[in-house]
């Protein structure tokens, strides 16, 4: 991808979508941030509309630990997506709130995930997540065993349950969990 990004860029060097994919090409290959972060830059600089290069840029600041920006570029890439993957856009904003250490602000972008997708299952398991991160096991479980009465097929499913059993002293019942996720 690498040599074509570069090929476009030789024809014009103003081709945004081809710096968001030299930044990918340089992220992967193990170069510093401060090289992916000047390509995303120079893609926003010829495209400031590109989503895209604002979504890579919160996935980068994210690898480097830098939750404001990461958040201030998640903000920014679902402001200008208007699209099917802005689900997926709010859903990271949610997360990265969870990290900040700000439960209530997941919730929200989470729950205008949920109105654009009406995934209960998905939803739930993202509540269970800031319920998870706040160590709340009581609400987790609840999240959780409400998912395992729509959908009880879920391995993954399965092991989630087993650990925060465990975690919440029901040793029996992770137990049970755990047996059911080795056996699928």
């Amino acid at each position: 991808m690498l040599l074509f990004a570069n090929i476009a860029l030789s024809y014009d060097d103003k081709i945004a979508e081809a710096y968001v994919i030299r930044a990918g090409y340089y992220a992967e290959t193990g170069n510093n941030l401060n090289k992916v972060i000047e390509e995303l830059d120079k893609a926003i600089r010829f495209n400031p509309n590109l989503w895209e290069a604002y979504h890579e840029k919160g996935k980068y600041y994210w690898w480097d630990g830098d939750l404001v920006r990461e958040i201030e570029n998640r903000q920014k890439a679902a402001s200008l997506n208007h699209g099917a993957q802005l689900p997926e856009l709010l859903t990271n904003i949610g997360e990265s709130f969870v990290s900040a250490g700000f439960p209530e602000k997941a919730t929200y972008y989470y729950h205008e995930a949920y109105k654009l997708e009406d995934d209960s299952v998905w939803y739930l398991f993202h509540l269970a997540y800031v319920e998870w991160n706040i160590g709340n096991y009581k609400k987790t479980l609840e999240f959780l065993e409400k998912i395992n009465t729509i959908d009880s097929t879920s391995r993954e499913l399965d092991r989630k349950l087993a650990l925060v059993y465990l975690y919440a002293g029901q040793s029996g019942k992770s137990l049970k969990y755990v047996t059911k996720w080795v056996d699928r």
